[in-house]
């Protein structure tokens, strides 16, 4: 057991306290005679079941030693800073979640954010579906292709550039336009975690999504660029059923997009992936089934 990387100890002689900074977050403790400061120095000779450790553990200041097979050592820190303190296994159980399968619908200006960040982030089991090549258009905005690409399938250049990230990441690619649930459904098995859909085409894609998913029981969740607002929809999963809505497949694609916009959407859906993946073991504070909208002109993100 370790304190937290991002908790400060710190001892008030004008209010004979100990202090505990986290991030946002202060405690101060009475501690006249510093015995709470000097244990805190040497958390490993904090008891389990005293007093001390029951409010680090509930306030999720303390973790537990663990380790990830062929994840960043930045981004095993993060997860340690993030850990739910409760949680008794969290090597196993954050690993677990690691290797199952993630599909991505869609490997344009959101698809390819929302993979890099996901790998980065230690998934390793992608399915890639997407039926385009990639075109000079594309470069403004969507990562990993390049001018010696056009002309290729997207699903083909974007598995060359994963390669050279890691060569860790198992892949399969579908170079398929999605038109109905068989298309999804025929890839789901009992190790797919969620789908993300990235595609704006056809019409009724998360209609089609939805019936795959419920079928399988694999949650799903989508994400859109506009010109002055991107929206990450909820996730759609067995306690938040996809409600079908005409509204939604009158939304016409625009032409204009640039890399920004899609890296801040793409970027915001992947953190709401990893959070919403790794619930039982790590704190968030995002509203999983609350639609999120960021205004592109004020930075402001709005739940709905």
């Amino acid at each position: 057991m370790k304190l937290k990387e991002n908790v400060i100890i710190k001892y008030s002689n004008d209010f004979n306290s100990t202090i505990i900074n986290s991030g946002t977050r202060e405690f101060k403790i009475f501690d006249e005679n510093k015995i709470y400061y000097k244990l805190l120095l040497h958390p490993n000779n904090i008891q389990q079941n005293s007093e001390l450790f029951i409010f680090l553990n509930e306030n999720n200041l303390i973790v537990k030693d663990f380790h990830l097979d062929n994840v960043n050592i930045k981004t095993q820190k993060y997860f340690e800073n993030q850990l739910i303190s409760k949680v008794t296994n969290p090597g196993f159980g954050i690993q677990t979640i690691l290797n199952k399968k993630v599909i991505i619908i869609g490997c344009g200006g959101i698809g390819t954010v929302v993979i890099d960040n996901l790998i980065r982030a230690g998934f390793k089991y992608f399915t890639l579906i997407d039926h385009d090549i990639v075109e000079k258009s594309n470069l403004n905005r969507q990562l990993f292709y390049k001018q010696s690409d056009i002309g290729k399938k997207k699903v083909s250049a974007l598995s060359t550039r994963i390669n050279e990230i890691s060569n860790d990441i198992k892949l399969q690619t579908s170079y398929h336009y999605v038109k109905k649930s068989k298309d999804i459904s025929i890839i789901l098995d009992n190790n797919s975690s969620i789908i993300i859909n990235c595609a704006d085409s056809p019409n009724n894609i998360e209609s089609i999504i939805a019936k795959a998913a419920q079928e399988k029981n694999v949650p799903f969740i989508s994400a859109f660029v506009g010109q002055e607002t991107g929206t990450i929809t909820q996730v759609y999963d067995d306690q938040n059923k996809y409600i079908h809505s005409i509204e939604s497949e009158n939304v016409l694609s625009l032409e204009a997009s640039v890399s920004v916009t899609n890296m801040l959407v793409g970027s915001i859906l992947a953190k709401k992936i990893i959070d919403y993946l790794l619930q039982e073991f790590i704190h968030s504070n995002y509203a999983f089934y609350s639609n999120q909208v960021i205004n592109f002109e004020t930075l402001r993100l709005l739940h709905e």
